[in-house]
C-alpha cells in the first residue's frame, strides 16, 4: 500500500522556480522569498495595486538588492481564474520562459510559502 508521502504525481513534471511569502509593512502587503536554483537568489515581489491598464501585471518580482541600489526585475505574473474558479498566476521570467505560480490558501501562519512558481513547460 503506498501512503501519502511515497506517491508520485505523474501528470506533472514541474520545476520549481522560486517561491513567495506574504509580508506586510504598516498596510502594504509584498512578498519575499528566494528562488529554488543550486544558488539561491533573494527576492522580493511588489503588488501592482494602482493597475491603469488589465494588461499590467499583478506581481512584479525583483532580485532583492541592497537599499538604494537598482533591483533586477526576474520576473512579471498575471492573475487568472482556473474553470474550478481557483486564483493562479501565469508569466515570464527575465529570459522570457513561461511560468505558472500557485496560491496557497493554508500556509500554516508562514510555515510555507504563500506563492509557489514554476516553470510550465520543460524544455
Amino acid at each position: 500500500m503506498k501512503t501519502s508521502s511515497t506517491t508520485t504525481n505523474t501528470k506533472s513534471n514541474l520545476k520549481e522556480v522560486l517561491a513567495l511569502w506574504e509580508s506586510k509593512k504598516g498596510d502594504k502587503v509584498y512578498f519575499t522569498g528566494k528562488t529554488s536554483d543550486e544558488n539561491p537568489i533573494r527576492v522580493v515581489a511588489f503588488i501592482n495595486d494602482s493597475k491603469k491598464n488589465p494588461k499590467e501585471p499583478d506581481i512584479n518580482i525583483y532580485e532583492q538588492a541592497p537599499k538604494g541600489e537598482k533591483k533586477t526585475q526576474i520576473a512579471t505574473l498575471w492573475m487568472n481564474k482556473s474553470k474550478a474558479g481557483k486564483d493562479y498566476f501565469s508569466g515570464l521570467d527575465n529570459e522570457d520562459k513561461k511560468i505558472v505560480g500557485f496560491v496557497n490558501e493554508d500556509t500554516k501562519d508562514g510555515k510555507y510559502p504563500s506563492i509557489r512558481v514554476y516553470y510550465s513547460d520543460n524544455k
